[in-house]
């Protein structure tokens, strides 16, 4: 190594080849380090996350087992429902998924994306949430047991 430019393979050894690959600190010295060395040619270099900044973004995501033979039903139900998130504070955008299919059952997920965390909650107090969620025990046949939430707070954003 000459003077504050590092040879990436040989950060990343260090960094992933010693005790200190396992501490949160030789992660950020591998990656303050990486930031000295020669610039990746990628426009989305990896940076340490300051830990000051507000709190990032927040993901929602509900995942339901659709029994086979209903998938078309129930993606008629979310594609011909009213929508009640668009106009919510924080409200970023929604994905539904269609996953993998099991012998009994075809997995779609629930995908929405929030400014954070707190703008979530807000909407799951909301007469709109209330409002989106109304109905939803109307098809239960259509699924092999209840939702599973999970809630993710981002820890890393990517861009090109």
């Amino acid at each position: 190594m000459t003077g504050r430019r590092h040879d990436r393979a040989e950060l990343l050894q260090q960094a992933c080849c010693s005790d200190a690959c396992c501490e949160p600190t030789g992660v950020l010295w591998a990656l303050e380090k990486l930031a000295d060395a020669d610039p990746d040619p990628r426009p989305h270099n990896i940076k340490p996350q300051d830990p000051k900044q507000e709190p990032g973004m927040y993901i929602a995501m509900n995942r339901f087992r659709v029994h086979k033979g209903r998938e078309t039903d129930f993606e008629s139900v979310w594609l011909n429902r009213k929508v009640h998130v668009a106009g919510e504070p924080g409200f970023v955008e929604f994905h539904l998924l269609r996953g993998p299919e099991n012998d009994d059952h075809t997995l779609f997920v629930s995908h929405t994306i929030w400014e954070s965390e707190a703008d979530f909650t807000a909407w799951t107090q909301s007469q709109a949430f209330r409002d989106a969620h109304k109905h939803g025990g109307q098809n239960a046949s259509m699924y092999l047991g209840g939702p599973s939430f999970e809630g993710f707070s981002v820890v890393q954003r990517v861009r090109p």
